[in-house]
């Protein structure tokens, strides 16, 4: 978490307060150091909006993630009836992502910032002294008997999963696995980084049908109309404005506009705006780096892509009347009918399927060549035809005759190019 200023967050909590809404449901009583403090409470005021839906998309580093999960053992500790779940896209994010930092949050907290009365016994760590700083060596498992552990599964607290992990590729895995409805449910890294952002051997990217996997997702887990809905909160970083979960915003320049020029040129750096059910918070931290000698986030130029207007990005809405010309892989070049227009979509999995039978494919590689299922004859081009491929729709996309239909076809083929 950074240090910041929240002059902006008093503000709309005072416009809050005089609409009449009660800010103070979930009052937090941890210590958080002084520094991290206002950041937290920026958060915690988000996160307490009546709106059932929250969106918030930040740099990272500014304590988004890490706040949301103290809060939630804060509850547990509160009521150990209560239940939450944290979704990832893959099983792999969960084990290289999830298990360390839900352990690290989990020290955190028992060591430093709950103030109720527990005990370091009650918590599944074992404490060694280290330079002088009680630290957690290492997770009991269960066979240790005391009430804190975290695995694959998720989070137990005296036995029993009060924070479950699930992969978003199979939502079918949520079926029955929590009695009743969860308070809330978040779905962390909602936006994938851009893939000059990724890290080596890193291939996170939105899922085949990846709306549909979320209906079934909280098909899952809202299990009774008898007890409240369960919260939802996305988390993301500032890569992609077009995500499905987003489609409600800025769909219109004024409202784009305002959000821009809050967000990147007020003295604030945020933007907040409720619509409906749902809860928008943008915000860009300053000076970052000078305070996170690791900081790994969002530059002004990741901003400005969010905020471009989608002629600028060279967005288009999918046409009504168009063919598929050739794939390329897992993505189909179009031409609209009637124009010399063409554009790159990610396929569908019926369009996939579909496609099979008569749409060549490029490929630039022997063995994928002799192992894809596409019945028809390939185009297959050795690897020094890549620049040649590259050249052209780098021709194509300068003179205006190549458009995107999704912002993960457009950062696919741009990023080819960069690199051809």
């Amino acid at each position: 978490m950074v240090q910041t200023d929240t002059r902006g967050y008093y503000k709309e909590l005072q416009k809050t307060q005089s609409r009449g809404v009660d800010t103070s449901q979930t009052k937090s009583e941890l210590k958080i150091p002084e520094q991290y403090q206002e950041a937290f409470r920026k958060f915690e005021y988000v996160y307490n909006l009546p709106q059932p839906i929250k969106i918030i998309i930040t740099d990272r580093s500014t304590g988004k993630t890490k706040s949301k999960a103290l809060l939630w053992l804060e509850e547990v500790v509160r009521d150990p009836r209560k239940r939450f779940a944290w979704i990832r896209r893959g099983f792999q994010e969960i084990l290289r992502s999830c298990l360390e930092f839900w352990k690290e949050t989990i020290n955190q907290f028992v060591l430093e910032y709950y103030q109720g009365n527990l005990k370091e016994s009650d918590f599944d760590i074992v404490l060694e002294e280290k330079d002088k700083k009680r630290v957690a060596s290492r997770f009991r498992t269960s066979s240790d008997n005391n009430p804190w552990s975290v695995i694959h599964r998720g989070v137990f607290y005296k036995g029993v999963c009060v924070i479950f992990f699930f992969e978003l590729f199979h939502p079918e895995d949520a079926r029955g696995a929590i009695t009743g409805n969860p308070q809330e449910i978040v779905f962390d890294e909602a936006i994938p980084p851009l893939t000059t952002k990724k890290k080596k051997g890193e291939s996170v990217t939105y899922l085949e049908n990846e709306e549909w996997r979320w209906k079934e997702m909280l098909k899952s887990l809202y299990r009774t109309k008898a007890e409240t809905p369960p919260r939802i909160v996305f988390l993301a970083n500032p890569s992609d404005r077009f995500a499905w979960f987003f489609k409600n915003w800025f769909n219109d320049k004024e409202e784009l506009d305002k959000a821009r020029y809050l967000t990147l040129e007020s003295s604030e750096h945020e933007f907040f705006e409720t619509k409906n059910r749902e809860a928008v918070f943008l915000w860009r931290v300053e000076d970052t780096r000078d305070l996170l000698d690791n900081y790994e986030g969002a530059d002004d130029n990741d901003w400005e892509i969010f905020f471009a207007p989608i002629e600028e990005l060279g967005m288009i809405e999918l046409p009504n009347r168009w063919k598929p010309e050739y794939k390329w892989q897992n993505l189909v070049l179009g031409k609209i009918k009637n124009q010399e227009l063409y554009f790159f979509k990610k396929m569908t999995r019926e369009e996939q399927e579909k496609f099979k039978n008569y749409v060549p494919e490029v490929i630039f590689d022997n063995y994928e060549y002799r192992t894809t299922k596409t019945k028809l004859k390939l185009i297959w081009e050795e690897y020094k035809y890549k620049k040649k491929w590259a050249g052209e729709w780098l021709r194509m996309y300068n003179e205006k005759e190549l458009k995107f239909v999704d912002s993960e076809a457009r950062d696919q083929i741009l990023t080819f190019i960069d690199e051809h």
